[in-house]
This record gives structure tokens, sequence and C-alpha cells, in this order.
């Protein structure tokens, strides 16, 4: 009896995107917004600040799960008994993606360029400020800033000297951030970078980022390229997901999708990104001088109403300066909402509420600035409802790209967003020291001195309390946004930053696909 053996071949199609075969190695996700890849330094959104730190790398960098500082360009490095001085070891591998070294000078000359030119990096002045006599620096002429000597020195190719201002534990994972990246000497812009991946194709929001060849770590790079598009609207991106068109719905926010919606997708992990919303004062002008009156402004919003019905996937939870997920550091201090309170603190500093006593100094009008998008626009037109009800105060509501030419004698409270980029506490008391009184000051560099960790932890406490007494600033609202992810996808850790290293993603199995549901 004669055995047949008959072979069928069926051919396999793959699915695609855009055309492209879909490719195991290839790692995509949208972009709410496009990108501008004029200098990484520059970055503020962040979509901005993923692709920089895609592209580029500093000194150190931050790990996927624990958001540790590791080293990066530096192999290595010492920090002086005087804690302010630190010596960075570069790896002699780490180069450019056109081939050339990148040498400890390119970090001094990225630096100074950043000090030296406010009007080009404003929000990174803060950052920078942690160099020693990057500050005076700044300040100085241009005729006279050859006295005036920024602590940071190229002592060989290799080894970068660094002086901070103060003692700051935290200064190794402030490296990490695009402003502290290093700077081509002869190529601007993205065109060459130093990081995982370079820009191999695209602009905007449709990039095409493939493996750096140069890149010292590439070995353990296992993605071949990135993709990304410009999908800004949720619903869209969705569907793109649920087709398995994307891996990961990248920085849009997810949180317009109904929750039963997102529970539903069983097969997709979500995550939460935390935000803090906060209103800023420009304590220059008027009666924003007085403590008092911020203090009454702060105790007229009802934060809990605010989060229910306004950021419908906010965190739970009464509002703190500091939100959890800090390193080193647990919030003491809630804010509360308490309307008759606010409405003492007023006539306590000569102010009053309008419909309750006709014969008062009704508080001057204020001006809120939002930032443009429809998350903050909503929260400003909050602020200004309560701040009516509450205190009888007229307010105007501005888009701050359109209110740079208010007159000097407005009075401002702009509404602002703050990403937390560095989960240690240190950080986060630092971004109030500009704003914030010289008692404050002084307290957080006795803090940032004390070797018992103890001590360290007391004065940490008297520092917030100072912050909650004053309200330099106010914390509004924290916030919760929502993201989806493949469950194939590897590497990718939930954090409070929703920082994701990319270079570190990776897919489960070499074979198995992620197949769009309902087949093909």
């Amino acid at each position: 009896m004669k055995l047949w053996i008959i072979s069928l071949i069926v051919p396999i199609v793959l699915p695609t995107f855009g055309g492209q075969l879909f490719a195991e190695t290839l790692f995509r996700f949208p972009l709410s917004e496009e990108v501008d890849l004029k200098d990484p330094r520059l970055a503020e959104s962040r979509d901005e600040k993923l692709i920089a730190q895609t592209v580029f790398e500093g000194l150190t960098t931050l790990t996927p799960d624990t958001l540790e500082a590791v080293g990066g360009v530096a192999k290595s490095w010492t920090r002086a008994t005087d804690r302010v001085s630190y010596l960075f070891y570069l790896r002699k591998d780490a180069r450019w993606s056109d081939g050339r070294q990148v040498v400890a000078n390119d970090f001094v000359e990225a630096w100074k360029e950043v000090v030296a030119t406010p009007q080009r990096f404003t929000d990174s002045q803060l950052l920078l400020s942690s160099i020693k006599n990057s500050a005076a620096y700044r300040q100085d002429g241009r005729a006279g800033r050859q006295s005036v000597i920024v602590e940071a020195e190229a002592i060989a190719a290799d080894v970068l000297k660094v002086v901070t201002s103060h003692p700051m534990d935290h200064f190794v994972a402030l490296l990490a951030l695009p402003v502290f990246f290093p700077k081509p000497t002869k190529a601007p812009g993205f065109s060459v970078g130093n990081g995982p991946f370079v820009i191999a194709a695209g602009s905007g929001a449709n990039l095409r980022l493939k493996k750096n060849p140069h890149y010292w770590g590439r070995r353990q790079v296992q993605l071949d390229g990135i993709e990304t598009e410009l999908l800004p609207n949720p619903y869209d991106v969705a569907y793109r997901f649920d087709l398995g068109q994307l891996h990961w719905t990248g920085t849009v926010d997810m949180s317009a999708l109904p929750p039963k919606e997102l529970e539903s997708r069983g097969r997709f992990l979500q995550h939460t990104m935390r935000r803090l919303f906060y209103l800023e004062f420009d304590q220059l002008v008027g009666a924003l001088k007085e403590a008092s009156v911020r203090r009454a402004l702060s105790l007229a919003l009802n934060r809990e109403w605010i989060q229910k019905y306004v950021l419908v996937a906010s965190v739970k939870g009464r509002v703190r300066f500091f939100p959890e997920g800090a390193k080193g550091y647990q919030s003491k201090y809630a804010l509360a909402h308490e309307p008759s309170r606010a409405r003492r603190q007023l006539k306590q500093a000569g102010y009053c509420v309008p419909k309750a006593d006709e014969a008062c100094k009704p508080l001057p009008k204020l001006e809120i600035w939002h930032q443009g998008d429809s998350r903050s626009k909503k929260l400003a037109f909050a602020v200004h409802s309560m701040w009516q009800k509450e205190l009888g105060i007229n307010s105007a509501i501005r888009r701050a790209a359109d209110a740079k030419t208010a007159g000097a004698s407005r009075v401002v409270v702009q509404l602002r967003q703050l990403w937390l980029e560095v989960s240690q506490a240190g950080h986060l008391f630092e971004r109030w020291r500009r704003v914030a009184s010289k008692p404050y000051a002084m307290t957080l560099a006795a803090a940032a001195s004390a070797s018992a960790r103890s001590r360290r932890r007391q004065l940490l406490r008297q520092a917030e309390k100072l912050l909650v007494t004053n309200l330099p600033v106010i914390p509004l609202v924290e916030s919760a946004g929502v993201s989806l992810v493949s469950q194939r996808v590897l590497g990718f850790y939930d954090n409070p930053l929703d920082i994701h290293p990319l270079k570190h993603i990776y897919f489960g199995s070499d074979v198995a696909l992620h197949y769009p549901r309902g087949g093909w």
C-alpha cells in the first residue's frame, strides 16, 4: 500500500500599515501634534520630548521601570565630598550618528549656549541654573562674560567636570532631560543625533526612525525602527489601535473614550500619566502681591468638582503641591475648598465680595491665561466661574499666545501645566524656588546639605508648609490620562511620569503576530 503525501501550500498575507509589511521589529504609535525639529533642547511638549529623547542622549538616562538615573553618554561618575562637584567619565564608544566621537566639550558648549540666550530657552533656565554661575553668566553683558565661568569644564575629551550651585541629590537625574543634551558642532537640529535612533525620513509628526548604527548600546536595542503619524483624534487612534495598526496610543489622551469601552478591550493594557495643572501668579502686580489674596483664591476653588466634571479621568483625592509617586517625600498638606474662609481672607487683605458689602473695595479684574488646548481652556472657565460665584470676581479669559501684549498694569493669573519630568522630590521642590520666598530657598539649601534622612525630611516639610502658607502658585488639579499598549509590547512600564524610553521596548515573540481583530 502506497502512502501518498499531499502538500498544501497556502500563501500567507500579513497585516499592513500604510502599504508596508507589518514587521514586528517596527514600533508604531501616533503623535498628538507636530513636533519642532529645530533643536532638541527646545523640546516642550510631550511629543517633542519623546522624539528628542529617542534621537539624542544625555550624560544619564532613566530606566523604564523605576526611572532611576543610569549611565548614558557617561559610563560612570563620581561626586566629591563637598556634594556639589562631579566628574563624569564619558564612554569612548559614544558617537554621533555621523560617526564622530561625542566629547565633553559638546556638552559644555551646548549648556553655555542655553544660558547665554534666555530668549530662546525660556523654560530651560530653571534647570540650567542648577549649574554654578550659570545665572551670572546669563546676566552679564556680552562684553563681560569672559570674567564669569560657567562651572562646567572639559577636563579631557572623555572627562567632564560639573559644579552645581548647591547640593542636589537629583542632579544626575536632571541630566537625562533634553535641555542637558549635547549639541553636534557641524549639523543643527535633528539631522545628527547621538541616541539609539536617527530620523530617516519625514517631518512634523509623520516620522520614520531607524536604529542608529553608531549608538554605543546598539546591541541592546531590539527595534529596527519606529514610525509615527499625526493622529490627534482619540477615536481615530482607538480605531487604528483596534485594527492592530498601532502598538501604543502614544501621547494622545484617550480619556475622552468612555471607561467601559476601554475596560472591554481585554487584550490591551492601561496605564496612567500624571499631570499637575496649577495657577501661576504675577506677584509683582497689584493685589496678587498679598498672600492672603492668593489664599482666598485657592480656598474658593472646588477641586473635587473640577476632577469629577471637567477632567473625567482625573486622579481621585485631595490636591497637594506634590503628586503621589515622588521618590523620597510624601506630601502632607492638602488644599481645601472653604468659600467662607476665602471671603474672610479677602477682607483681611482689604477687599471683600461686592454683593455682600457694597462699600467694600472690590478685587481688581483678573486675567486667566490658558495654553490654548481644550483641557486648559476648560479649566480656565471653571476657575473663572468659581471665583465669580464665591468671591464676586470678574476675570477675563485669554489664550496665552494672544495675551502677550497685555499692559503691565494688568493683574494676570496664568494657567500652566506641569509635566513632572523627574520623579524625585528634590526636583519637584526646586520647581518652585523661582517664585517662592527667600526663606523657602534657604530651607531647600539646608535640606540638600542635611546628611541625616530624618533631618532632610523635616526641612522639606517646612518648605512645603511655606508653599502652602504663601501660595506662590496654586495647584489646581491632578490629572491622569489613559493610554493603551498592546499586550505583545514588552519593556513598557506603567509609571507616574509616563516616560517610556523606546530603546528598551521589544516584542514578546519572534513568531506570533498581533493580528487585527476580526481577521484580515
